[in-house]
């Protein structure tokens, strides 16, 4: 069962990659408002309502939602990066506002779209083999469950690097603010 949780990160790893480059060479210049002053709550909450929200839409589309959230997130953090990079002229200081952060939320949003497609693809190839079973289903319910706590950890390290560390190291960087 571990293998099909690797296929499936390192698959919706791979669509983020492309997503991200795609988004990053269509960006037009924009010319941010950052807030510099975010508040913990809001941001902790927004995340974890918008993972949460992922969870259900996929198991009510068949894990197709998990494609779409994939792709849309790192698609809308490449368009912000080559925007801010190409109205600054600085891609350092486009990166300077996510990189800190960002690697944790994108990490996030690869972990929860994988949970319903690994639930589904588990429990498909437990019925092939006919290895269904108590014993079995414990076990695919006990990495859901791990992946789930290290999604909603990586959620509050996220939110913790957003508001506390991330703005104190974008305004070091007057190109942007």
């Amino acid at each position: 069962m571990g293998k099909f949780l690797k296929y499936i990160l390192l698959s919706f790893f791979i669509i983020g990659v492309f997503s991200l480059i795609f988004g990053y060479f269509l960006s037009n210049p924009i010319h941010p408002k950052l807030n510099l002053s975010p508040k913990f709550f809001v941001i902790f909450l927004t995340n974890l309502d918008i993972h949460v929200r992922s969870i259900i839409y996929s198991f009510l589309s068949f894990g197709m939602y998990s494609f779409y959230f994939v792709f849309i997130h790192f698609f809308v953090v490449g368009i912000s990066i080559g925007g801010i990079a190409t109205s600054t002229n600085s891609l350092l200081s486009s990166l300077s506002f996510f990189w800190i952060h960002g690697i944790f939320e994108l990490a996030t949003v690869i972990l929860t779209a994988s949970i319903f497609p690994f639930f589904s693809l588990s429990i498909t190839f437990l019925i092939l083999k006919k290895e269904i079973n108590k014993k079995a289903l414990l076990k695919l319910l006990k990495i859901i469950f791990w992946v789930i706590c290290m999604a909603f950890l990586l959620i509050l390290l996220s939110a913790v690097l957003e508001t506390f560390v991330a703005p104190r190291y974008v305004k070091l960087d007057n190109k942007i603010t």
